[in-house]
């Protein structure tokens, strides 16, 4: 190059692809050449939690009712194998069924395809043997991480019915009943959610109503709900993240997770894998709008967190914008539609 600085560009190539031949021996595909050396200068990692920090493998562990009775829920992933105890099934088994009918994953070929929260749905219903045959659809809204639940009318022995399921705050604001108790406690609830999210599982809520026969239906016609419980899912962390996070630490790298999962949830998964000591590290994407309108005041709040919970996919992609404005070289990890902003 120092005799002939035509051959700058040649040897860089070259130097670029002899690197993207050993990424692409590990499974990594570089698109573009330059790819390679913008992510050796990466300064922040910004990671999605589900699917890329755990396994994406969601199982139903645990049914907590509004009078605090619980169901316990044994069997590892996907795997049907399994039995849920407790006293009196049937309600669980009508939780059960309320999540199989709003579903929208599938069995093909002996392969589920689909969100990791349905297909835990449909193995919870295998387990307790329930059946949806008596069920007829008739419309159905489905599930947008900006909504936070997805919901389904159906027919049932004559009646028409709505079911719903989704992050807490929404299902309950859809409620003035609950299932079992003559009071409708919102705190009460509340107070179990922070419980198992705290333990470090992903909790939906669940709720079910008759509604007025009609041809049509939007959320307008989704009120008046009872609430029915909160299922407690658990996704294993991978078991090589922990050590990664270290190793990109050690190359002077920070590590953020970016969640649609409940703050406490998050907290607990990112204290296992090391990335935050307490909750003062983590966030939710309803005070990261509060700072948005001024970009020096939201950039510093940026900076002092570790873990941003409940947010949007456009509240995603803000955050980063916020870190590159600060000079960070940024990657964005992340398996779900809700990521492709960010990305």
């Amino acid at each position: 190059v120092s005799a002939m600085p035509e051959g700058l560009p040649l040897a860089l190539t070259m130097a670029l692809t002899i690197a993207s031949n050993k990424m692409a021996k590990k499974g990594v595909i570089a698109k573009k050449l330059y790819s390679i050396e913008s992510l050796g200068s990466c300064t922040v990692i910004a990671s999605d939690k589900t699917g890329t920090l755990t396994v994406n493998e969601q199982t139903a562990k645990k049914i907590v009712l509004p009078d605090n009775s619980e169901y316990l829920i044994s069997g590892v992933g996907y795997e049907t194998k399994g039995s849920v105890t407790g006293n009196n099934l049937t309600v669980a088994k009508e939780i059960a069924k309320m999540g199989v009918i709003n579903n929208e994953a599938q069995l093909v070929d002996k392969k589920y395809i689909g969100d990791s929260i349905d297909i835990a749905f449909l193995v919870l219903g295998k387990k307790l043997n329930v059946s949806t045959k008596n069920m007829k659809e008739i419309s159905e809204i489905p599930y947008e991480s900006e909504n936070k639940y997805s919901a389904i009318f159906y027919e049932e022995n004559g009646k028409t019915y709505c079911t719903i399921k989704g992050s807490i705050e929404k299902i309950l604001s859809m409620c003035n009943s609950s299932y079992g108790v003559n009071t409708f406690n919102t705190k009460k609830i509340n107070l179990q959610n922070e419980e198992l999210s705290s333990n470090g599982y992903r909790v939906i809520a669940i709720a079910k109503g008759e509604v007025p026969k009609k041809d049509n239906y939007c959320d307008k016609d989704i009120k008046n709900l009872t609430f029915y419980g909160l299922i407690a899912f658990i996704d294993p962390i991978r078991k090589e993240v922990i050590a990664s996070i270290k190793e990109c630490r050690n190359a002077g790298i920070d590590v953020l997770m970016i969640t649609g999962d409940h703050p406490l949830t998050a907290c607990a998964i990112a204290k296992e894998l090391k990335l935050v000591n307490s909750m003062d590290e983590v966030t939710t994407g309803d005070e990261v709008d509060k700072y948005l309108s001024n970009k020096k005041e939201f950039d510093a709040f940026i900076r002092s967190k570790k873990v941003f919970s409940r947010v949007t996919p456009l509240q995603k992609l803000e955050i980063v914008e916020s870190l590159k404005r600060q000079g960070e070289f940024v990657a964005v990890t992340g398996d779900g539609v809700n990521d492709a902003p960010a990305l």
